[in-house]
């Protein structure tokens, strides 16, 4: 009878499940979350629907990246009066300056490129659209991974790629236009007029080196430079997932959240430099990590907050 019992009791406890069963729920679990083969087709998917779209972004960006740089040259460049040209050009060398071409690369990575990320989720500014957007059958995080993929990856490497062929094409044009207008002032000096590629003058502007070469100063430039470059990538990826919370009218809510929040930090900088003097001067290279550990986190928080606010969007 105790035999029996103890049948009995061992019969009724749950059995293990083997280590085969857990590594098929964990791997069911993980092509819910993601499937390379769904992912692709979504992206198909996408090109086949938005094609005309990216292509006139692309075609904006080729013809209006290259009528701004040679416009701006042209502005810069005082040839009305050929006298104080010429002797410009004497004194610089025959060499006019690049600078304008780096004017519009700032330009677009100050407001152009923020447009697109405040555009993006466009299928989320209607109730249609939006109902059509999450009956895709792909997962949540395949659809954010692919317009984090489009508006943040892709876009950047296009806009950099497009703009090096614009800004140069631009400027080797107008240095032409130059040496043609002026072919005496050319002639009569034997010296082409030559004019600064984008490479050339933007390697000078991000050069870690300050002007004067001391070490003190370059000590305090590195962590300065390291801040704005990692703070200005938070600030694209807070305005992407930022864009996640809004439907209607979203572009003019993300852009007053960013320009509140950026207010709210600034003043909170400033307070807390009041009281407590927190930045050191000069400012130093762990001063420079812990701020950008500061900032890499709320990308962090805001990239993981717009992940799960769509995914709590519902039909």
């Amino acid at each position: 009878m105790t035999c029996n019992l103890a049948r009995t009791v061992k019969k009724s406890l749950p059995k293990k499940a083997p280590l085969g069963v857990w590594g098929k729920k964990s791997k069911k679990i993980m092509n819910q979350i993601f499937n390379i083969t769904r992912f692709s087709r979504l992206a198909m998917y996408d090109a086949r629907t938005n094609y005309k779209k990216y292509l006139i972004a692309v075609a904006i960006g080729f013809v209006g990246i290259f009528l701004l740089t040679y416009f701006l040259f042209t502005v810069s460049t005082d040839t009305e009066n050929v006298f104080a040209l010429e002797d410009r050009l004497i004194r610089d060398n025959f060499q006019i300056s690049g600078y304008p071409s780096v004017t519009v690369f700032w330009l677009c990575l100050l407001f152009v490129f923020p447009i697109l990320l405040m555009l993006s989720f466009p299928a989320l500014s209607g109730k249609k659209s939006t109902m059509n957007y999450l009956l895709l059958p792909a997962s949540v995080f395949e659809k954010y991974l692919l317009e984090f993929f489009i508006r943040i990856i892709v876009a950047l490497g296009l806009f950099l790629f497009i703009f090096y062929l614009m800004a140069n094409l631009a400027t080797i044009i107008y240095e032409s236009h130059l040496n043609i207008r002026f072919a005496d002032i050319v002639e009569r000096h034997q010296h082409s007029i030559y004019v600064e590629r984008f490479a050339v003058v933007f390697s000078d502007i991000v050069d870690t080196s300050p002007s004067d070469g001391t070490t003190a100063d370059m000590q305090e430039f590195i962590p300065l430079k390291s801040m704005l470059i990692v703070g200005w990538l938070v600030m694209y990826l807070c305005m992407f997932s930022v864009r996640t919370f809004f439907n209607r009218f979203a572009f003019a809510k993300t852009l007053a959240v960013i320009i509140g929040a950026q207010i709210l930090i600034v003043n909170l900088i400033i307070e807390l430099e009041e009281r407590f003097e927190i930045i050191p001067d000069p400012v130093t290279l762990q001063f420079a990590w812990t701020v950008n550990a500061i900032f890499i986190s709320i990308a962090v928080i805001c990239l993981i907050l717009g992940y799960y606010n769509l995914k709590r969007k519902r039909i």
